[in-house]
């Protein structure tokens, strides 16, 4: 059975396309055009940044699937993270809710 997110997490509603779905200190969700190279099961550096906060991070991905405008929805989890690692990405998810818009991609 797939791991159950716990923490607080929130939602982008809208969006073209490459675009952040949700996030939270666990994991994020990217709604995404082209998913090659991206594999169920493996692992990807993520760059996420919100406003003048910024953090690479190693994530693996938990699922893919598609979406009503033909895109994939990726779900990744956080993996390695370090205590400051984790400080900053609740930095960035409260910028979030002060309406600093939060950016996420894959960087390798």
């Amino acid at each position: 059975m797939a791991d159950v997110r716990r923490a607080d997490r929130i939602q982008q509603l809208a969006g073209n396309i490459d675009y952040l779905a949700d996030a939270s200190e666990t994991g994020i969700a990217l709604v995404l055009q082209d998913v090659t190279g991206v594999v169920q099961g493996r692992e990807v550096i993520l760059e996420v940044s919100g406003g003048s906060r910024s953090l690479q991070v190693r994530a693996d991905v938990v699922y893919i699937k598609k979406t009503e405008s033909d895109n994939k929805q990726v779900g990744f989890k956080y993996a390695g993270m370090t205590p400051a690692d984790k400080q900053t990405m609740t930095e960035i998810i409260d910028a979030y809710s002060k309406g600093v818009p939060i950016r996420a991609k894959i960087i390798r």
